[in-house]
């Protein structure tokens, strides 16, 4: 089993070893232009993310000063509205964790 797993190690190293040298092959101007590419998604995810930052604060804020439920129809959207919260914050936080 371990030189089985050996060979498949040096396959990736390989295959590795390929990716860069096609990188290599790659011109400055080509290089710099996908930085730059990179670097305006980068900064549209960062004006989305502070957006959905913006929304979630405004959703927590308007669950803390909700009135208690007078109905069962308020209370049934009260509850709605806390498992919405919940998993909002559950996607977050994994999220988070697999970056």
């Amino acid at each position: 089993e371990d030189a089985e797993g050996d060979e498949v190690e040096g396959a990736v190293d390989e295959q590795a070893d390929v990716e860069m040298q096609d990188v290599a092959d790659v011109c400055p101007d080509t290089v710099l232009s996908t930085l730059d590419t990179m670097g305006e998604k980068l900064q549209t995810l960062m004006q989305r993310l502070q957006q959905t930052k913006q929304r979630a604060k405004h959703v927590y804020e308007m669950r803390e000063n909700l009135p208690p439920p007078d109905t069962d129809l308020q209370q049934q959207r009260t509850q709605e509205l806390d498992r919405h919260y919940r998993v909002m914050g559950s996607m977050v936080l994994q999220d988070a964790h697999r970056q």
